[in-house]
């Protein structure tokens, strides 16, 4: 928020504190699904790809 000066250009990340931070808004469902829409990508992301990123971390643990 310090770099960002227009709303317009916000992540959704900012955008949900900027709306839990705001005295007008009281609906937390629309937090709430907000919170979902942000984490549900990310999740879908990790499990397709969950397996390239545990044999990357197994790789660079094993000491030769």
């Amino acid at each position: 928020m310090l770099v960002l000066t227009d709303s317009d250009n916000y992540t959704l990340q900012l955008g949900l504190k900027t709306l839990a931070g705001a005295t007008t808004v009281n609906d937390q469902r629309l937090i709430a699904a907000g919170a979902m829409a942000a984490l549900l990508p990310m999740m879908l992301l990790f499990f397709a790809l969950q397996r390239f990123f545990f044999k990357g971390v197994g790789e660079g643990a094993v000491k030769t």
